[in-house]
């Protein structure tokens, strides 16, 4: 065990310890890109390391989803800012990626409907400013004036050198020509804000669980669909390395369309293409402003969020993927 690795798993026995549950259990570290995270025999304890409070915030997302079944339950959370913790009920299952490959279609598709179902619930709620506001949403967009976040980061991300200028004038033309397709973009229902199959428990014949609602905020419903085309195109860049290799996009070929028949409200606009084109720019966007790319773009990976934005002007990367499964156009 490595000294963080161990003051780690001392931090997360003392949350439980404060939470009057049992400590002496064992505790599994389990595999998260942005908290700490424990697994116990009955409890799951997640430790943020940055100083906003996530998981307070995820906390009240919890108590506004109240005792559905596939919402998390809340034991204990509390902390200081950058070292807060949120303790939930452990639930039966493994992420639905993890189990995924070994699936009959017939499977797929049960979990598919039982996920679906989970999400439309999930839309009916209404936020209606209960939340606390999220400083960088994953998406840059909202305010007053919707698209105003996305102009200011494509002109501050056109100011690094590894950046083609023509690439983002393009986009920065294309999100002039189609950005009036998200209206207001005050809807005040929840969404889930990383729907990934990461985040969805499976037990071998239910759903019991999404976790991970710490980027949950208002927004229109289809938003939720951005996250989700752009695992199901490559979902092996979402996943823990050891089942990265089992995973194969062409596996998720039916996905969108057995949402479509279980939640067709979800993919109803007459101008959904353009819809996600805008959420998906502003997505690529913001994370190419947190990693930007070098000079030498052979550098990069080849999911770096620069390449994705090429991508997406060029082909219409994940979301020509998702409607072209739907039989829906592409142009």
């Amino acid at each position: 065990m490595t000294t963080a690795h161990g003051f780690a798993e001392i931090r997360a026995r003392r949350a439980l310890q404060e939470a009057g549950l049992a400590h002496d259990g064992p505790l599994t570290r389990a595999a998260s890109t942005r908290n700490e995270v424990f697994i116990g025999p009955e409890h799951v304890v997640r430790f943020n390391q940055q100083p906003d409070e996530r998981l307070a915030r995820e906390a009240a997302v919890y108590e506004l989803l109240g005792d559905r079944p596939w919402a998390p339950e809340v034991v204990a959370h509390g902390g200081r800012p950058g070292a807060d913790y949120l303790i939930v009920t452990r639930r039966a299952g493994s992420s639905l990626s993890r189990c995924w490959p070994e699936m009959s279609p017939s499977g797929r598709r049960e979990a598919v409907y039982q996920f679906t179902r989970c999400l439309r619930e999930l839309h009916q709620v209404r936020v209606a400013g209960l939340l606390p506001a999220i400083d960088r949403t994953p998406h840059l967009l909202g305010g007053t004036d919707p698209l105003a976040p996305l102009f200011e980061g494509l002109q501050r991300l056109v100011t690094f050198d590894g950046v083609d200028r023509g690439l983002i004038e393009e986009t920065r033309s294309l999100v002039a020509e189609i950005g009036d397709a998200i209206g207001s973009f005050d809807d005040r229902t929840m969404i889930h804000g990383d729907l990934t199959f990461e985040n969805i428990l499976w037990d071998g014949s239910r759903v019991t669980a999404l976790i991970d609602f710490e980027w949950c905020r208002d927004g229109p419903p289809d938003l939720d669909l951005d996250v989700l085309a752009r695992f199901i195109a490559i979902p092996h860049a979402h996943v823990s390395a050891e089942v990265e290799r089992l995973q194969d996009a062409g596996d998720y070929d039916d996905v969108p369309y057995w949402m479509a028949d279980y939640y067709p409200r979800l993919f109803r606009s007459d101008r959904l293409r353009d819809r996600l084109l805008v959420y998906a720019l502003s997505f690529e966007v913001r994370h190419a402003l947190s990693s930007p790319p070098p000079t030498d773009r052979l550098q990069l990976d080849e999911h770096h969020p620069y390449h994705r934005l090429h991508d997406l002007m060029a082909t219409g990367g994940h979301v020509d993927l998702m409607l072209a499964r739907l039989g829906l156009p592409t142009h």
